[in-house]
């Protein structure tokens, strides 16, 4: 699942994926699997298990396009989530 929060917020205020945005932006990334680990890829560009790991949000100043899978080991890896981001 793709989330996005405002910078400065104490707790995050998930927000439409895929839709622009005034000013700088934080996109979070979650799954509901426990113990799991998150890649991405950014540019549009799909992201495999040697990808970045994802630790924290992933700040977006223009228009970005993100795609993230969830691997665990003895796990099938989760299939692409994808949102384009416009910063106006």
């Amino acid at each position: 699942m793709l989330r996005v929060h405002r910078p400065r917020r104490h707790s995050p205020k998930p927000l439409k994926a895929s839709a622009t945005y005034t000013g700088t932006q934080y996109v979070t990334l979650s799954d509901k699997t426990a113990g799991c680990s998150i890649y991405y890829a950014l540019h549009g560009a799909t992201p495999t298990a040697s990808s970045t790991l994802y630790t924290g949000p992933i700040k977006v100043a223009g228009t970005e396009t993100i795609k993230a899978i969830a691997v665990k080991k003895g796990y099938t890896s989760s299939a692409i989530a994808s949102a384009k981001f416009s910063i106006e």
